[in-house]
């Protein structure tokens, strides 16, 4: 009888084990995978997603020297963008002022506008940067710079060299382990002195004093695409370079 009784005595602590763990497995959230493309820190590649984040070439002539207004650059591309911060206000609940017609559409002025609604920018990090040449055979090409905050990382600065077709395919071009990790400003001009440079981009994250974030890329100086998370929203915007092009979805 004591034996039976033993048991029983184990098999009800079974049924109640099994039952716990299942209720705080049934009660405990799922983390959802944070997917690197989505905060635009991937290098491209030949998906739509990751040609959106890293801005196709420009030609030289396209190049803007020097300062100039948005609205005096192209009146179209700033009513574009004025559109899409009305938008960006019914999205998050803001109200943000429009852009000057005196102001450049870029990081700095962007973050002086939203500064009401996140506070002060504190902190700005590199993401990448990309440099496209092209050689004198004609030939596009890429220098990818990745900028990493993993302190556990080996490497800080990681560097990858492409051959970008007609289509916008890219083609890696192989270089050494010590090429890639850290790579040094000469190398990096070495390769730049391959062909002339015809655009410039990078990727950018601003931090603000209210715990709010701003991902932007950033062509030719200014903005192309960005991402805003607030308040359990986030608009994000991209070829805002051109109203032909300007896209922004409130997600």
């Amino acid at each position: 009888m004591k034996k039976q009784t033993q048991i029983l005595a184990i098999a009800i602590l079974a049924v109640v084990g099994t039952l716990t763990y299942c209720h705080f497995r049934s009660s405990t959230p799922e983390v959802p995978a944070v997917n690197p493309e989505e905060i635009g820190s991937l290098p491209p590649s030949n998906d739509e997603h990751s040609k959106s984040a890293v801005p196709p070439m420009v030609s030289a002539n396209n190049n803007a020297s020097g300062f100039l207004p948005t609205e005096m650059e192209d009146p179209d591309k700033f009513a574009a963008i004025q559109k899409s911060i009305k938008d960006m206000n019914e999205c998050l609940g803001t109200n943000i002022p429009p852009l000057s017609v005196n102001a450049e559409f870029n990081l700095s002025v962007f973050g002086g506008m939203i500064a009401p609604f996140m506070g002060e920018p504190v902190m700005t990090t590199n993401e990448w940067t990309a440099t496209d040449i092209q050689t004198s055979s004609g030939e596009t090409r890429r220098i990818f710079l990745e900028y990493k905050t993993d302190i556990m990382s080996d490497a800080a600065t990681s560097l990858k060299y492409y051959s970008i077709s007609a289509e916008g395919e890219q083609k890696e071009i192989p270089l050494t382990p010590e090429q890639m990790n850290d790579p040094s400003d000469t190398l990096v001009a070495s390769l730049e002195s391959d062909g002339t440079v015809i655009g410039n981009s990078r990727s950018q994250r601003a931090f603000f004093q209210g715990g709010g974030n701003v991902l932007t890329v950033e062509r030719n100086g200014k903005i192309y695409s960005l991402d805003i998370p607030f308040e359990g929203k986030r608009f994000r915007c991209e070829g805002m370079d051109a109203s032909a092009t300007l896209k922004c979805h409130c997600l």
